[in-house]
């Protein structure tokens, strides 16, 4: 009986030991493993960072949030409901992305289970903004006395031919711009008024160019003059007066120009800028936009004006009414003497280039030197209308193109000028002396009697001239 007792008293003795070792091994740590969400009980949410600040409208910041149970076991998996109190000021979307919509305060939350967790957000955006308008005045006989600067039509008061002037507190948005005073030689870089856009908490430069502008009567003759080593490289139209060797400057917006022609009476200048045919006149107080294209040529009585569009040809009145008429396929168009044709080059296939004649009203389409071995370009009337001159690239020959003369019906041509290098832009002057380009820049003068050359301007130190163009005693 005693050994019995006393083998039960063992037996209790043990099973309370294995009690108590199962109930240590299955005890919980309060700041142990993450639940396995979201079948586990949320007892709190929380939102990071709990306070956001956002300075510009439609600035974003992302917020996060972690649901936990009440020993402050993180919970996975849960998915959060986003909302904010006032949209109006602030937006989140489903990833917690929050976004500035207007001035003011508002409260982003995240909901799951029933349980919500907040942020507070506080957008400062500046409600407006500004504009500087910097004045830029280059040319010749510069506006000294400045301008008036106009917003909305509303008058700014006066600004300086080369100054800024600031404008503060604008409502965001669209405005407009423009400039009054300028002398009658003075003209502006863009059509007024210009669009502009104010920017709320920035200040945005609008930029207001004049180019003054008056050729001296004793220039005679005009040219393309390429300055590529400038910074930025600029393109304009310089000319020479007589007995000088440096170019004067004629022109001086920041576009490109290029293609000048004279007028018949010499007191008007067309030419192609950007791409669009205009016109100014020699005293400075004219300039006008017309058509788009290149390669203007003035009729012989000054009526009106042929030019290309890279493909076909056109002609307008510049004094008349706004409007073209097409007058046939081809480039680099010129008039002959009687203004009854005008002659254009165009491309017949790849390797050919042929010069054509249309009549002046469209029509009667006519090739004159048609050759597959050759690329004939450039086409220009003797003062009398008996010949043309023109480069030609022989593509039996490596020389590059070379200058000829043909007669107007295209028999009898002859080269009047080989070397190695691109002679190009031929136009036959009065005198019966040929005006073209030489190699990389060099404007010079042909005599096709005996082939001797005079320079007016030599190529070299990275500038380009060509589309020389005489002209006649204003």
């Amino acid at each position: 009986m005693t050994g019995n007792s006393l083998s039960g008293h063992g037996s209790a003795r043990l099973s309370l030991v294995l009690a108590l070792v199962g109930c240590l091994s299955c005890g919980g740590d309060p700041a142990g493993p993450s639940s396995d969400g979201p079948d586990a009980s949320v007892a709190t949410v929380s939102v990071t960072p709990a306070n956001v600040s956002l300075l510009l409208l439609g600035d974003t910041v992302r917020v996060t949030a972690a649901a936990r149970d009440s020993r402050g076991n993180a919970l996975a998996g849960e998915t959060f409901t986003w909302a904010s109190s006032d949209v109006g000021i602030a937006t989140v979307n489903a990833a917690g992305l929050v976004t500035a919509i207007g001035n003011g305060a508002a409260t982003v939350t995240a909901t799951t289970a029933g349980v919500v967790g907040s942020a507070s957000v506080t957008v400062q955006a500046p409600t407006t903004g500004g504009l500087r308008l910097v004045t830029t005045t280059v040319g010749r006989n510069l506006d000294p006395d400045g301008y008036s600067a106009f917003l909305d039509g509303d008058d700014l008061g006066p600004i300086g031919p080369n100054a800024s002037l600031t404008i503060e507190d604008l409502e965001p948005g669209p405005h407009t711009v423009e400039l009054t005073g300028q002398s009658d030689t003075c003209h502006e870089f863009y059509e007024y008024p210009i669009p502009v856009t104010v920017v709320a908490g920035t200040v945005v430069d609008v930029p207001l160019g004049v180019e003054c502008l008056g050729i001296p009567e004793e220039v005679y003759v005009a040219f393309k003059r390429g300055q590529f080593t400038a910074d930025p490289p600029v393109v304009n139209l310089a000319g020479l007066v007589d007995g000088e060797t440096e170019p004067v400057q004629l022109t001086f917006h920041p576009a490109a120009d290029w293609s000048p022609d004279w007028s018949p009476d010499g007191t008007r200048l067309a030419f192609s800028r950007d791409g669009v045919i205009h016109v100014m006149s020699a005293d400075g107080k004219e300039l006008r936009s017309f058509e788009e294209g290149t390669n203007p040529d003035w009729s012989p009585d000054g009526s009106r004006i042929a030019y290309d569009n890279g493909t076909r040809t056109f002609v307008f009145e510049p004094d008349g009414a706004v409007g073209r008429t097409f007058i046939g396929d081809g480039t680099a168009p010129a008039w002959s003497p009687d203004g009854t044709r005008i002659a254009v080059d165009d491309l017949v296939t790849q390797n050919q280039t042929d010069i054509f004649t249309l009549s002046s009203s469209g029509g009667g389409r006519v090739n004159i030197t048609d050759n597959a071995m050759r690329a004939d370009r450039e086409p220009s009337w003797s003062p009398d209308g008996s010949q043309m001159v023109f480069r030609r690239l022989n593509r039996s020959e490596s020389t590059g193109y070379d200058i000829w003369i043909m007669d107007s019906d295209g028999s009898d041509p002859v080269e009047v000028y080989a070397a190695s290098g691109a002679d190009i832009n031929p136009e036959w002057l009065p005198d019966d002396r040929i005006l073209f380009t030489r190699g990389v820049g060099g404007i010079a003068i042909l005599d096709p009697l005996d082939s001797s050359l005079m320079f007016l301007v030599t190529d070299g130190g990275g500038v380009l001239n060509a589309n020389a163009t005489w002209r006649p005693a204003p």
